[in-house]
């Protein structure tokens, strides 16, 4: 008994929420928000992080490249 009652309790529970996300998706929509998808301003801001991303990496790789170099000529003369 106290099982079926716990679970109209989580029935009611779910419906209300439910109603609630139908109503406030509703009050957005005559807002005119946008919901979901991808906007362009989301795409440029994701593009020029990434551009910078690349500078900078390029940067580095000059910085880098004769460590790792110097590592795999250290790990050779470790073998012989």
């Amino acid at each position: 008994m106290i099982l079926g009652v716990m679970a109209q309790v989580a029935q009611l529970k779910a419906e209300r929420i439910g109603k609630r996300t139908r109503e406030a998706l509703a009050a957005a929509n005559a807002r005119g928000v946008k919901l979901g998808g991808r906007r362009e301003e989301v795409v440029k801001a994701a593009k020029a992080r990434k551009g910078e991303a690349l500078e900078r990496a390029e940067a580095l790789h000059g910085l880098i490249a004769p460590l790792v170099e110097a590592d795999h000529q250290s790990e050779r003369l470790q073998l012989l």
